[in-house]
């Protein structure tokens, strides 16, 4: 089985001498896709780390995980919305096949719903100094929903 973009930069990262840090993990991948893919990587390790009571490697990962979903919102941010597909059933044939320009996929194809969808571009939106003074806090290992409920508690 050939890896995923996101598998071989986890690879890359552990292999180095000098690993990668989780924000360059994060940045590496550039498709809501392949940062998803990365944020569902260590959401089940994260849960790994969390049975085996290895609380250093539950850190590092809810670290990743927490900036993947960050970056996931800025990139659906920057994405146009999918349209709904025409259900109608007098549409014409010719007219879906004269559109070349590619539409972007529905949170649904991404595995994206519209509560996450909505929770990570408001995560996107927490200014990068306080973002990062919450993941950093060794006293806790806090979700988006909690730095963006502090973030709106301070704005």
């Amino acid at each position: 089985m050939i890896p995923t973009l996101a598998e071989s930069t986890i690879l890359a990262a552990m292999s180095e001498s000098e690993p990668l840090t989780a924000t360059q993990i994060v940045r590496a991948a550039h498709g809501v896709d392949e940062v998803k893919d990365i944020r569902d990587k260590a959401a089940a390790l994260e849960a790994y780390a969390r049975q085996a009571n290895d609380t250093d490697l539950e850190r590092q990962v809810h670290d990743i995980r927490v900036r993947a979903e960050r970056r996931t919102g800025e990139l659906l941010r920057e994405m146009p919305k999918a349209k709904p597909s025409g259900s109608n059933q007098y549409a014409s044939k010719e007219r879906s096949c004269r559109t070349t320009v590619p539409q972007p996929k529905p949170l649904v194809d991404l595995g994206i719903t519209k509560d996450q969808s909505s929770l990570w571009q408001k995560l996107a939106e927490v200014p990068e100094e306080e973002f990062e003074a919450a993941v950093a806090n060794p006293a806790s290992m806090p979700s988006a929903a909690n730095i963006v409920a502090r973030s709106e508690e301070h704005t």
